[in-house]
């Protein structure tokens, strides 16, 4: 049909004219093309003048246990929410950050050149979710250790070390893969057979810096997770301002389904907020002060303990934990880990000899074994301490009583100075290595006493201080321990109107953390602008000083004030009850994961009124823990102690002496290779993921040898416990077999004086024969050995392994078969006996072999010392004096 022969249409619509109009067709489109690009321009300068980046999609749908908080700490609504470019829940009412974040920072690779420079970053907002303004550029810098261990860090100025080349996976067990244009990061672990798993990523939070905040998070990937010295991690909040209890690291350790493990700590001073989101591990850090670096150090290995070795080195390497300095005077150190008596009261004039007399004589009688005495509250333990005529009479004549029945004076030492000294304060203040308040020395209150607080991060004051330290050794005797009491800088002011408005953001928690117990967070000194910032390294400067110039065998992580307050507590609110036992052990075990030696525990407390099966469990749980100290009204036949829970208390006592040996070997095993003294199940057997061993402080590992189970609730008589592996362990004391467990576990008896202690199948555990008086006179007995056999077949192909501890990184191993015992390592072990001050025995006087119902010992009779060979074996027949005995 041709266009011509088209029906005609001659009814015109209106809109057909208007649209096809002259004015419509070109007028109405210029404007509009106008009002268009006005707008446009009008967006982008918008954008621009606040600087926001959102060229990247972003999602809200993000499952609870994933959401990171974006206004911590304010009311929010959904307006207040999407303006500042966050998700809202109209469910929860929660206002969170999308994945990726829009509160992050981003870089363009392709303006890299060189891949060894630091990654320059630059924020994807102009301002935070709190309305300060974010750091224009940051610095993101990688560096691989070794193999096994990296650093990340972030830096407000570019570093000046090149970042390692990390691109081939064939030398590192891990890499990092950095996420763009939004930045993050991925860490990676490699394997042998080529693949890659995913460890670590940020990506899934938001990464905030400011002037004086800043806010990262990470993931940690397919692990169960432990840390903060807790084995107890998901769904906790935690407030890191070291005081009282806590010198915590934010430290975390985890172990894969596979059995690997990871650990991470986070370099850090300041106050910190963690949050771990039940379900997840997504562990959010919120830093309430700017350090120069945030850094993050990352460790992998293919065992738990492996892992935890390369995390102890590195914390050492950074100062973080205490070693024993076990090379000279190992009766010290033996010495440290008997029972210390430290009264918590100030006597009376006159009455602190009388009433030293009487502890000696009541532990005489009933045969308790302590070591030291501290006689605390006496006298200030202050470094500035001068002792008038009287004073020195009376430590004098306390000194000679203690002596005499061979124990040692070990005197407490805090960080403070006494302020009506006023020459050294002004000697101090002249040389501004004293915290100030308005640019005059602060002065605290510390005990009902007036003191001051020098700056111990300022190098200067070791050597102002080093003959104070020295004068104070002297006049307290000559045992060389020195108990590190109230390490932080604490003041029992109230500092309760202290102006927080200086701060982005600060939770409750913190600000009653910043504000009692302590010295008020905006001092300076020349080495710090704000002591806040620096406050968490506080004790561990006067650490480091005590170690380097006046005793290097200090105990300086002892936690004495070990009170846990629970209202929920109903049978001892406030004080030492249930709930602080099972704290305080909890903290134990979560302690070796993360590098560090269980806390001094005060047994049962320094409160009256301790229920008696309370404090008798308290003695069950001393038997493991290196450190332990008791008020005289607490030792047994004290004051405070009916007979039944003395018997108690001193069968746990002799038990713990005559295990001494192992437990320094154990020692010994944290000190060279940074091994956990406590531990849970888990981290020996990690493929044994059964959910009742992973948070359980009932049952835990002592060592790599010894499984124990402690009561830590009330009217409870046996415990249910999951025994791993495949052979049978054996009961410490009597040898009566327990096999291995299904999913149930298996009850196992636990009377009010009893503690579960079994023997690991393949293990050999040193004791001392006939343990009693000081661990100083307990090391010089013979020395038995207690072996469980691992067998291959019923009573066939059997062996076991263990070792002896004796100082300065030395150990005795010991190989026993179904024909022999062999003994390796003697040489070094007869240099260290040549030592003037060695005071171990050198002499093994049996071997048991664990049985059920009846046991077998062997005469063995060895004197290291006239052993001139470096290996021995000898041979496991009746003509060496096999005898059957029962035990």
């Amino acid at each position: 049909m041709s266009i011509n022969n088209l029906p005609k249409d001659n009814t015109v619509k209106l809109k057909d004219r208007i649209l096809l109009s002259p004015v419509t067709k070109y007028v109405l489109s210029s404007l509009i093309i106008g009002i268009v690009l006005a707008t446009g321009v009008y967006v982008v300068i918008l954008l621009v003048s606040n600087k926001i980046d959102d060229r990247w999609p972003a999602s809200c749908d993000i499952k609870p246990s994933y959401q990171v908080k974006c206004l911590a700490g304010q009311k929010s609504d959904y307006k207040a929410c999407s303006e500042i470019g966050c998700c809202w829940s109209d469910k929860t009412s929660s206002c969170f950050h999308s994945l990726p974040s829009k509160h992050g920072y981003y870089y363009d690779p392709i303006s890299r050149t060189n891949t060894q420079d630091d990654l320059l970053l630059h924020p994807r907002r102009e301002f935070s979710p709190m309305g300060k303004k974010n750091l224009e550029s940051l610095y993101f810098h990688t560096t691989a250790i070794n193999s096994h261990y990296l650093q990340i860090n972030l830096r407000s100025k570019r570093s000046q070390t090149a970042l390692q080349n990390m691109s081939n996976t064939d030398l590192y067990e891990l890499s990092v893969q950095v996420n763009s244009p939004a930045f993050s990061i991925t860490i990676f672990r490699h394997r042998f057979n080529s693949t890659k798993i995913e460890l670590l990523t940020t990506s899934l939070g938001p990464l905030i810096v400011t002037d004086n905040y800043w806010e990262w998070t990470i993931h940690l990937i397919n692990i169960t997770l432990y840390g903060l010295e807790s084995t107890f991690i998901n769904g906790t909040t935690h407030w890191l301002y070291n005081n009282v209890q806590s010198s915590k690291v934010p430290a975390f350790f985890g172990i894969t389904l596979e059995g690997e493990a990871f650990a991470c700590y986070v370099l850090y001073s300041g106050p910190m907020k963690i949050q771990v989101m039940d379900g997840s591990n997504l562990i959010i850090f919120k830093g309430m002060s700017l350090p120069d670096e945030i850094s993050l150090r990352v460790f992998v290995s293919s065992t738990p303990q492996q892992t935890v070795e390369a995390l102890f080195n590195s914390m050492n390497d950074d100062g973080l934990i205490t070693k024993m300095n076990t090379t000279e005077n190992l009766p010290i150190i033996i010495a440290s880990l008997g029972l210390h008596v430290c009264p918590e009261r100030k006597y009376i004039e006159g009455s602190i000899i009388p009433s030293i007399k009487t502890m000696i004589e009541s532990t005489k009688k009933e045969q308790v074994p302590w070591d030291s005495h501290c006689i605390y509250r006496q006298f200030y333990p202050t470094l500035d301490t001068i002792l008038n005529k009287s004073e020195i009479e009376i430590l004098n004549e306390s000194r000679r009583i203690i002596e005499e029945s061979g124990k040692y004076i070990v005197p407490h030492l805090t960080p403070m100075i006494l302020a009506k000294n006023n020459v050294l304060l002004s000697k101090l203040d002249n040389a501004s290595l004293i915290l100030k308040k308005s640019l005059v020395p602060y002065i605290g209150s510390w005990d009902e006493i007036k003191v001051g607080y020098p700056e111990w991060s300022d190098n200067r004051i070791h050597t102002e201080f080093e003959n104070n330290i020295s004068y104070y050794s002297d006049i307290f005797g000559t045992s060389k321990l020195i108990f590190i009491r109230d390490a932080w800088p604490r003041d029992d002011s109230n500092n309760n109107s202290l102006d927080f408005t200086r701060f982005d953001y600060m939770p409750q928690e913190l600000r009653r953390l910043m504000s009692k117990g302590t010295i008020p967070f905006e001092l300076t000194s020349m080495a710090v602008m704000s002591h806040y910032t620096e406050h968490n390294a506080f004790a561990k400067a006067f650490h480091a000083f005590v170690q380097q110039n006046a005793n290097p065998l200090a105990v300086k992580d002892v936690l004495f004030d070990n009170i846990i307050y629970d209202d929920n507590d109903k049978d001892l609110p406030n004080i030492f009850g249930w709930s602080t036992l099972r704290e305080t052990i909890n903290r134990a075990i979560g302690s070796g994961l993360v590098g560090k030696l269980p806390p001094a525990i005060y047994i049962c407390g320094i409160l009256p009124n301790m229920t008696n099966d309370l404090c008798t469990r308290w003695y069950g749980a001393a038997v493991v823990f290196p450190y332990i100290v008791a008020i005289p009204e607490y030792l047994p036949g004290g004051a405070w102690m009916v007979p039944g829970s003395s018997k108690y208390a001193i069968k746990f006592l002799k038990l713990r002496a005559s295990l001494i040996i192992y437990q320094f070997t154990v020692m010994e095993e944290y000190n060279n290779l940074g091994q956990p003294v406590l531990s849970p199940t888990h981290f020996h057997y990690p493929l044994y993921q059964h959910n009742s061993l992973i948070n359980n402080v009932d049952q835990f590992f002592w060592g790599s040898s010894l499984l124990v189970g402690i009561v830590t609730l009330p009217n409870v008589k046996q415990l249910n416990m999951h025994i791993p592996g495949n052979l049978s362990w054996r009961h410490l004391e009597g040898g009566v077999e327990v096999r291995p467990t299904s999913a149930k576990g298996i009850s196992v008896s636990a009377t009010e004086g009893e503690i579960i202690i079994l023997v690991r199948p393949g293990h050999i555990i040193p004791m001392y024969e006939n343990a009693y008086g000081t661990s100083e006179k307990v090391v010089k007995r013979r020395i038995e050995l207690l072996v469980n056999f691992a067998c291959q077949q019923k009573n066939m192909n059997c062996l076991a392994k263990g070792k002896i501890g004796f100082g300065g990184g030395t150990f005795l191993e010991i190989i026993v078969n179904d024909t022999f015992v062999t003994l390796t390592n003697i040489l070094d072990i007869k240099s260290r006996a040549s030592l003037s001050l060695w005071h171990q025995s050198n002499l093994i006087s049996s071997l048991t072999v664990l049985g059920d119902k009846l046991h077998y010992r062997i005469a063995l009779d060895l004197d290291l010392c006239i052993i001139n060979n470096d290996v021995i074996e000898k041979k496991l027949d009746p003509a060496l004096g096999m005898k059957i005995v029962n035990y």
